[in-house]
């Protein structure tokens, strides 16, 4: 059956990430039965949020390893569908694939692969597959009203082009009606608003929709917290050490990391000579002030732990490495000891970061300490390379994005890395 090409789907085949190109082409040559759920803001050339897919659960596997191919991880999500990441470090884009094998309204799950099921009657044009209109328009409605309580600007454009090839009598209306309480009037009250294009209206003429959504949205916080948090994910997180004299640029780059990454995260202050270890080096008892300092650096290392096991990204601002570089001030002889064992406190990050730049940039950026000494500092945490396994040394005289990028890009590797060790199906080897 050949379907003409309305200009929102003909924009949508004609720009397209080439990434996820590549991957739906593999899945048509794969013969992976999918359709795109809807387009997200940003269409799927710049997608600003997840991209949903719907794929046949007997083509999940091939599915899956076919994203695994093309550099996506699945992330470790407690949720019955399956959520797949990619980084593309050239372009600095995140790509996030939300996959689902079912849809439906409520309880009324659709058919898939009958003769009227909505994957054997999908249109595919230049690779990319989609649902029928008239699906695709009950279906869309559904996530606005029922999920998101709202309608997108960029959804009332797609509801606006599919809305004439709806019927307020056809199966997935009926359908529509029965997840919505059995308010057989509703669909076509919903669709008459939709072809004038009163959005504001379609949000708000429903009352058993929101209703629904809200018991919809307790009973999915009920669930969330009964598995131990919504942002939390079934495999441990990594954690990561930002090393760096004064001036290199390490609350700027972990601003960054947090910000772009799309995670769950913390970060932990775990510097020598900062925050409540400024008060306890007062004691003028010997040894006191070494294991008070040892008791508040093994609370942030926990805490770090904690948060890792948990499922989130943690970023260590500073780590016990700072006790390579000595202090601006001349210490005694028991500090230095006490300064030399801090060094070996805790155990190793899961990646140590060395934003490494000239004493003479640093000083320019802040001016805190003199070239010299930060060009020593300097020499003292490049030692570090051999000592710690997993060292990553940055060049932090470029600017701030490609700084972020090329730690963001071994983060994510790294990430794959340990998701996969832990057995996540789909993490990249």
């Amino acid at each position: 059956m050949t379907i003409a090409l309305s200009s929102a789907v003909r924009k949508v085949v004609t720009n397209c990430h080439p990434v996820l190109r590549r991957v739906f082409r593999e899945f048509g040559r794969q013969g992976v039965r999918w359709a795109l759920l809807r387009v997200p803001e940003g269409g799927l050339a710049d997608p600003q949020s997840d991209v949903d897919l719907l794929v046949h659960p007997r083509d999940l596997s091939a599915a899956a390893s076919l994203l695994n191919q093309a550099s996506f991880a699945r992330v470790p999500r407690r949720s019955v569908s399956h959520h797949y990441l990619c980084y593309c470090a050239d372009a600095d884009r995140w790509l996030w694939l939300h996959v689902t094998t079912s849809v439906g309204f409520g309880s009324h799950r659709v058919a898939l692969d009958d003769t009227s099921g909505c994957l054997a009657r999908r249109h595919i044009r230049d690779g990319v597959a989609f649902l029928e209109p008239a699906a695709a328009f009950w279906l869309l409605l559904w996530h606005c009203l029922i999920l998101k309580g709202t309608v997108a600007a960029h959804h009332r454009a797609a509801l606006a082009d599919l809305c004439g090839a709806a019927a307020a009598d056809d199966h997935f209306a009926a359908m529509f009606a029965a997840g919505c309480g059995g308010h057989a009037e509703l669909p076509a009250r919903l669709l008459q608003l939709a072809l004038k294009g009163e959005w504001a209206a379609v949000e708000g003429c429903a009352p058993a929709v929101h209703k629904i959504a809200r018991v919809r949205e307790c009973r999915q916080r009920m669930l969330r917290l009964a598995r131990g948090g919504a942002g939390d994910l079934s495999a441990p997180g990594l954690r990561v050490a930002v090393l760096g004299p004064d001036g290199a640029g390490k609350s700027t780059l972990i601003a960054g990391i947090r910000a772009a990454i799309p995670l769950p995260s913390r970060a932990i202050y775990m510097g020598l000579t900062g925050g409540a270890t400024r008060f306890v080096r007062r004691f003028p008892i010997p040894g006191v002030a070494f294991l008070a300092t040892a008791a508040i650096i093994w609370s942030r290392y926990l805490r770090g732990w904690y948060h890792s096991a948990r499922g989130r990204l943690v970023v260590f601002d500073r780590y016990i490495y700072d006790a390579v570089a000595p202090p601006a001030s001349p210490l005694t002889r028991l500090q230095r000891l006490s300064r030399r064992l801090s060094g070996h406190l805790c155990p190793q990050p899961d990646l140590t970061v060395f934003l490494d730049a000239p004493g003479g940039v640093m000083h320019a950026r802040k001016g805190a300490y003199t070239p010299q000494i930060l060009e020593q500092w300097r020499t003292c945490f490049r030692t570090l390379s051999a000592r710690i396994s997993a060292f990553h040394l940055v060049d932090a005289t470029r600017s701030c994005d490609e700084v972020r990028i090329d730690v963001v890009h071994e983060i994510w590797r790294r990430q794959q890395r340990l998701w996969t060790r832990a057995g996540v199906a789909g993490g990249c080897p």
